[in-house]
């Protein structure tokens, strides 16, 4: 059985920590990981609310793959309104052989809004009144506007993302029908396809080798596709993105259903610069989680662990 990752998105006070601790009882082994719980673990976390959360967000990541790892799912309630701090934990969940479910608890911006204010009014848990105040000090219902457009713009990108309609007062009814939803494809979720970037230098090809925590391999440049744009366009973006890189499609070369993902192969042509790692696999390029890019020959795929593995025949005969 295929472990999941579910990560529960939703504007403040939609519902997420809620309907994530009913999942997280029903469901024996289930990881809750509440990163604002984690938060506020950590002395000092009211006066500085943003600098926490990036000290806790890679210990949830950790937390998050371990537990995948053990083979338990992880349900994850957590407002996140930037496609790179998803993106994240898809790719925990992708290494932990594990899958990544977005599920979106959604209202309208007004009525968001008015849950968030009546919630602090009749708060029971302290922190409550605390991220009250947090919101407050950021702009109140003006930072809450914003945050739910955030989360609108998320939504359109990630076409994969199941929308859950919460509304007030009506929680067991919410939660029922994230259990429908979650329960149509129980040991999986969609991953959105991946657009893929071949460059070649003579008989050599670009890739990124990968250390995870004990864990070697390496993949060719690419990434999701996101909402408007074609295979190709991703393969071009993802390619500087990473690389830093800029080229142009020359053809396409296959399309792959690899079991757990779909793919597009796109040989490149005119490439620029020279590649240097960037984006988010440079800010979260460590000893543990390393990405390095190298140019490979044919005879080094299989001891790279080139993956996934059903391409490195492909590839070979391309480069000779």
């Amino acid at each position: 059985m295929v472990t999941r990752l579910i990560h529960l998105n939703g504007p403040p006070a939609i519902g997420k920590s809620t309907l994530a601790q009913m999942y997280a009882d029903e469901h024996p082994g289930v990881l809750n990981l509440d990163i604002d719980r984690l938060r506020a673990l950590v002395g000092g976390w009211r006066d500085r609310f943003a600098e926490t959360g990036q000290l806790v967000r890679p210990l949830a990541l950790v937390m998050a793959e371990t537990h995948l790892r053990a083979g338990h799912d992880v349900i994850l309630p957590q407002y996140l309104g930037r496609i790179s701090e998803i993106e994240r934990f898809g790719r925990v969940a992708r290494d932990a052989g594990a899958a990544f479910c977005e599920i979106v608890l959604v209202d309208t911006k007004e009525r968001s809004i008015r849950r968030f204010n009546d919630r602090g009014d009749a708060a029971v848990l302290p922190w409550h009144h605390d991220v009250q105040a947090v919101v407050e000090r950021g702009g109140g219902a003006s930072l809450l506007g914003e945050m739910h457009d955030q989360l609108t713009d998320v939504v359109r990108a990630r076409p994969y993302a199941v929308v859950v309609p919460s509304h007030d007062g009506q929680i067991q009814q919410t939660y029922d029908a994230l259990l429908a939803k979650l329960e149509q494809r129980p040991h999986q979720c969609p991953a959105p396809p991946r657009g893929v970037a071949v460059v070649l230098d003579g008989e050599r090809v670009l890739v990124v080798k990968r250390h995870l925590r004990g864990r070697d391999y390496a993949v060719l440049p690419g990434g999701g596709i996101e909402a408007g744009e074609t295979a190709e366009q991703t393969a071009i973006r993802e390619l500087h993105e990473e690389t830093t890189l800029r080229a142009r499609v020359d053809r396409r070369l296959w399309h792959i259903d690899h079991g757990d993902r779909e793919a597009t192969y796109f040989l490149m042509r005119d490439v620029h610069g020279v590649p240097q790692l960037s984006g988010d696999e440079a800010e979260e390029h460590s000893p543990d989680n390393s990405f390095v890019l190298t140019w490979a020959v044919a005879d080094d795929l299989a001891g790279l662990n080139l993956y996934p593995t059903d391409i490195r025949e492909r590839l070979a005969q391309l480069m000779h």
